[in-house]
């Protein structure tokens, strides 16, 4: 499997060094690297992927997909793209054109989950 690193627009090409600045590209850099730590959380913990398309208060169902993953709209992409919104919403509150910085009362779903479920609390990123 392949990761690309796509340009500051989060578009769907390839970055090419096309005028994007460093602090962008480091921002794409760590969005990429939790964004695919969450496909390899959920292989490592089946138990707490198995819940996350589940009815609340244990999942998500009835909350759609997050609007900030544009390539494929499904149960895994959406928890990987959980996992990645839920640490960089603060660093980088409009992600994708999508202000992830309110994700607890626009995704709230998502945003318990993330919080019960994976970072047993945690909420200081």
């Amino acid at each position: 499997r392949e990761i690309r690193l796509y340009n500051c627009s989060f578009s769907s090409r390839p970055y090419k060094g096309d005028g994007c600045t460093a602090g962008y590209i480091w921002q794409n850099l760590f969005y990429t690297f939790v964004h695919e730590t969450g496909h390899v959380y959920a292989w490592r913990n089946e138990a707490v992927y198995y819940y996350f398309p589940k009815d609340p208060p244990v999942g998500v169902k009835g909350e759609s997909f997050l609007p900030t993953y544009t390539f494929e709209s499904n149960t895994s992409e959406d928890f990987a793209e959980t996992i990645a919104v839920y640490v960089i919403r603060r660093a980088v509150p409009n992600f994708s054109s999508v202000n992830i910085i309110n994700m607890n009362t626009d995704f709230p779903k998502h945003y318990q989950f993330a919080k019960d479920k994976i970072f047993n609390g945690f909420d200081g990123f």
